[in-house]
């Protein structure tokens, strides 16, 4: 899927507890002393090469900082992405997005 988005200062300056992260995910970037998106980004590269950190807390921690840099995007920027998703993806692709999305509203409903 191509995905686009604009890291803007603001979202750079965010805290990473806007990424409503829970359990191992969370406590991992926090135990490695990133606490806002811009450290999250100088460290990306390192993202999971610790013992003990698989590919489903990466995932849940890149997951996290996309869905942060959406909800913060101005709302002409926004509509702007989505035609872009709209006009560079398949049908498919854009299913599993939305599939996607709705997973993690169930989960922030439950919580």
């Amino acid at each position: 899927m191509n995905i686009q988005l604009r890291l803007t200062d603001a979202i750079k300056e965010s805290y990473i507890e806007e990424m409503n992260l829970k359990g191992k995910a969370a406590n991992y970037l926090l135990r490695k002393g990133i606490r806002t998106i811009n450290d999250l980004i100088n460290h990306w590269d390192e993202l999971g090469t610790e013992k003990g950190i698989g590919k489903e807390t990466v995932s849940s921690i890149k997951n996290g900082m996309i869905n942060l840099m959406i909800r913060k995007l101005p709302e002409e920027e926004l509509i702007a992405w989505f035609d872009y998703l709209i006009s560079n993806n398949s049908a498919e692709s854009l299913r599993g997005v939305v599939e996607g999305f709705a997973k993690i509203e169930e989960t922030k409903a439950i919580a």
